[in-house]
This record gives C-alpha cells, sequence and structure tokens, in this order.
C-alpha cells in the first residue's frame, strides 16, 4: 500500500517538478517542406560514403573510421541533450560519465571494446558513448531483431527507423562482414 501512495504523490507533483525546454537549433521542430525547400536531389543518391566493417577482426576496430568521420556530429548531437539536461540539472554530465562510465565494465564483449573504441577515437567521454548507446535500447528507438540458430549462428538486422532528433546524416552504407 505505500509503494501505491507513493507513486500516486509522485504522479501528483510531477508536473510541478517539470520544466519546459525548447529543443535548440537545429533540433527543433521545423518542416522544410512548407518553406517551399527539398533538399533531396536524386542526382546526388549514389554519392554516399561506404564503410566496410570487419567483424571479425579485433573488438576495437570496426568503427574507429566512422567515429573519427563523425566525431563532430556525433559531439553535436550529445551538447543537444547537454543543452537540454544541464539547465534543469547542472552535474547531469558528471554523473552520466560516472554512472554509465562504470556501466561500461558489465557490457559484454565484444561490444565494451567496440564502445571505448569509439569513445576514444571520437574523443567523446567513455560514459556518454555508453549513454547515448543505451538511449536505443531504453527508448525503443530502433527496431532490431537478434536470434541465434541451433548450429549457434548470430543473426542480427536492424532497419534504424529512429527518425528521431538523436542523430544526423544517416546516409551512410555500410557492408558488415564475419566468417
Amino acid at each position: 500500500m505505500p509503494t501505491r501512495v507513493l507513486l500516486f504523490l509522485c504522479l501528483l507533483a510531477s508536473p510541478l517538478l517539470t520544466k519546459h525546454v525548447d529543443i535548440p537549433a537545429p533540433f527543433e521542430d521545423d518542416c522544410i517542406i512548407d518553406h517551399g525547400t527539398n533538399l533531396y536531389d536524386p542526382k546526388n543518391a549514389d554519392h554516399v560514403k561506404w564503410y566496410d566493417i570487419d567483424l571479425d577482426g579485433p573488438a576495437f576496430a570496426p568503427f574507429v573510421e566512422i567515429a573519427r568521420d563523425y566525431s563532430d556530429s556525433m559531439k553535436a548531437m550529445i551538447q543537444v541533450l547537454k543543452d537540454l539536461i544541464l539547465p534543469v540539472y547542472t552535474k547531469a554530465v558528471d554523473v552520466i560519465d560516472a554512472f554509465f562510465g562504470a556501466m561500461h565494465q558489465l557490457i559484454p564483449q565484444p561490444y565494451q571494446d567496440e564502445i571505448a573504441s569509439i569513445a576514444e577515437a571520437s574523443g567523446i567521454p567513455l560514459g556518454q558513448i555508453v549513454m547515448y548507446n543505451l538511449i536505443y535500447e531504453v527508448t525503443s528507438a530502433c527496431t532490431s531483431v537478434v536470434g541465434v540458430d541451433e548450429k549457434g549462428k548470430l543473426y542480427h538486422a536492424r532497419n534504424l527507423d529512429f527518425g528521431l532528433w538523436m542523430g544526423c546524416d544517416h546516409t551512410v552504407y555500410s557492408n558488415y562482414r564475419t566468417n
């Protein structure tokens, strides 16, 4: 019974404890089609960088090139989260870096090394990379299917349907390969 009362009180108090924060540019809601602008140019459809990702190599290696190429975009994306959170809780970055940085040790291999290499290659603190990596899991923002057949072969499919403000310029082709 005390749990239900506490939950009810939290629900009652939540509107009083929330703070509206406008999403900063360029991530605010704005439909460019409403302005008569269409950025899609079909002539450039094939001018997309390809990455070859070898999942059989060392776990720290597959995403280093991508992390370096997109480090500025990743930093800008994480800055949006900071701009949303820091006005409400000024110590949030310290807490995130400490908590999620420690959580990194709980992530199984090879993902632990992959995430650490992304943090190192991008210059973004490990805790922030771990947190961002987990956002997909807690928001259901990206549909994926993972399965193992009777012979132990792992299958993973992800359709990258997030479509949220959490990332920019997802126009990239990746060729993942493993034996």
